[in-house]
C-alpha cells in the first residue's frame, strides 16, 4: 500500500490516460515517496525519542543530586 499524496494521484492518472507507463509511475512517483516517507518518518520518530530519553535523564540526574544533597552532613 502506498501513501496518497498529489504525485501519486498525478502518476494514476498519467497510467489511466497511458501519457507514462506503469513502470515509470511506480519507479518515478510511488517508489520514491514511499522511500521519503520511510527515512523521513524514521528520521522525526528518532528526534522525539533522543528528546524524551535526554529529558528523562536529565530529570534523573537532577533528582540524584537533590537526593545526595539532602543526607550530606556539614
Amino acid at each position: 500500500m502506498f501513501a496518497c499524496d498529489c504525485r501519486d494521484g498525478q502518476a494514476s492518472l498519467l497510467v489511466v490516460a497511458r501519457e507514462i507507463g506503469f513502470a515509470k509511475a511506480v519507479f518515478g512517483f510511488a517508489l520514491p515517496a514511499v522511500i521519503g516517507n520511510i527515512v523521513g518518518g524514521t528520521m522525526i520518530f528518532t528526534v522525539l525519542i533522543w528528546v524524551q530519553i535526554r529529558s528523562d535523564r536529565i530529570d534523573t540526574k537532577i533528582d540524584e543530586e537533590f537526593s545526595h544533597s539532602r543526607f550530606r552532613t556539614k
